[in-house]
């Protein structure tokens, strides 16, 4: 056995090829086929040892791999030449291509370090996304499968004490397919502050790669004095290239269900956008509220399009049920609406612009006659 400790005037962390050449000088066996299959692997560590026998290279202190477009780093690393195995223990971090990183005690890896088994293991995705579980497996560069595995799109509360987040999915096994762009889960259960809240056998969502897909998303959760408890969960509903939804019913304790509806959609002459919420209260109507009617609501929309090369309309939506619907729903603050329309044209310097206005008060000393 060969042992080669780096001295300080060699510099520790900058001698990844002083190592490959030593590598290449001391053993016949070491071709640049056989550390090359799809680039070079460049080691570097305090300490570094190689096993003409075993063909193994030891590496401690402090100890960096790369292969390809991966980086490892641990404590200790044993590389094996002959079949391409590579073992670390000890703070292992691994840096993936698509910017997850990997935070394990333990890791075996082969194929470039795209395959192989990882222990006690939480990853960052790269959208700060969040899985971890006691093992994992990966093979085909692309499939992970993870054994009690947690996964949550949130961070953990930054309260002292606080090591759980908003909500999180608990599952025996959570396989990420990344060909596919999803994550999947068997025997799965939901979890609003740690505390469990439903299950199912099997469940999907696309990965956090995906910018656009049908699915549900993050919900929400809370307590107030108006509404009761309440829980959101929203559903996004992608209709085409360009048209989405976002659909948000919201149970409450109090108030019965909200809906809220967001629709988006672009054209070839424009796009417009509009927001919208309802509700039929289990409670009685309040003030504002005509007495025979129990529906409240509010509409925001917005568009603009072009007629031609010189003319163009639009036009802008507030409006609401009764006075107290967007302050009572957390929809809004405002206190005064305005709707407006316009058509305009252009055409060098002449400039033609018409609108219209529609004006709505939310406080109790608005006077409708006399608005604005």
């Amino acid at each position: 056995m060969i042992v080669l400790s780096w001295l300080h005037f060699i510099g520790a962390r900058h001698c990844a090829w002083f190592f490959a050449t030593i590598l290449l000088f001391i053993s016949n066996s070491v071709s640049a086929a056989d550390i090359e299959p799809g680039g070079d692997v460049l080691m570097q560590a305090d300490e570094l040892s190689y096993d003409q026998e075993t063909q193994t290279v030891t590496a401690t202190g402090d100890v960096e791999v790369a292969y390809g477009d991966r980086i490892m780093t641990a404590d200790k690393m044993t590389y094996n030449e002959a079949t391409g195995v590579v073992v670390a223990t000890g703070n292992v971090v691994l840096l993936e291509p698509s910017g997850d990183v990997i935070f394990a005690e333990r890791a075996e890896l082969a194929d470039e370090l795209r395959d192989g088994v990882v222990d006690t293991l939480q990853v960052l995705m790269a959208d700060k996304s969040r899985l971890a579980g006691t093992e994992a497996q990966r093979r085909n560069g692309n499939v992970t499968t993870v054994y009690k595995g947690v996964f949550s799109p949130c961070e953990v509360c930054a309260e002292e004490g606080k090591t759980t987040p908003l909500w999180q999915i608990k599952a025996f096994r959570v396989i990420h397919n990344q060909e596919e762009q999803r994550i999947i889960y068997e025997d799965a259960f939901f979890e609003l502050f740690g505390i469990p809240i439903a299950y199912v056998p099997f469940f999907s969502h696309p990965d956090p790669t995906i910018e656009r897909q049908s699915g549900f998303l993050a919900p929400s959760f809370g307590n107030s004095s108006d509404l009761g408890t309440f829980l959101s969960v929203p559903y996004y509903w992608a209709i085409s290239d360009h048209i989405d939804a976002t659909i948000a019913p919201t149970y409450m304790t109090k108030e019965g269900v909200l809906f809220e509806v967001e629709y988006r959609q672009a054209l070839e002459s424009g796009s417009f956008e509009a927001d919208v919420a309802a509700i039929w209260p289990d409670a009685e109507p309040v003030a504002g509220t005509p007495a025979d009617e129990n529906f409240r609501g509010s509409l925001f929309a917005h568009g603009d399009f072009q007629i031609d090369n010189e003319w163009s309309w639009g036009f802008e939506s507030q409006l609401t049920s009764d006075d107290t619907f967007l302050r009572r729903f957390n929809i809004s603050d405002e206190t005064d609406l305005t709707s407006t329309a316009y058509v305009k044209a252009e055409n060098g310097r002449n400039l033609f612009t018409a609108e219209g206005f529609y004006f709505q008060g939310l406080l109790s000393t608005d006077n409708p006659r006399q608005t604005p």
